[in-house]
């Protein structure tokens, strides 16, 4: 499925083996805040990135198309590509 380039805004997630945990979840984030008052921790936000930009890198390291998730009946896609996906702004944030 092809998407406008830098006009859908998503947010890019991805879920994978860890050998000290089950599984590790990444998200794209950006700095928000610091925590304390000696800068040591940081708060972060997700960070919205463009869907075209996103499926090209993504396309270009991996091999394969990035995933989009645009709905709720679409959950089998996350598992699909190595539990890597973008989800469109307004399904991740409801």
């Amino acid at each position: 499925m092809e998407y406008s380039e830098n006009v859908v805004q998503s947010y890019f997630v991805r879920i994978h083996p860890d050998e000290r945990q089950d599984n590790m979840f990444s998200l794209c984030t950006h700095f928000f805040e610091y925590a304390d008052d000696d800068g040591r921790i940081e708060l972060r936000v997700p960070s919205k990135l463009s869907f075209g930009s996103l499926h090209k890198g993504y396309r270009r390291s991996e091999g394969n198309p990035l995933p989009f998730l645009t709905n709720f009946g679409e959950p089998f896609l996350f598992g699909e590509r190595g539990g890597a996906v973008a989800i469109r702004l307004e399904l991740a944030e409801v």
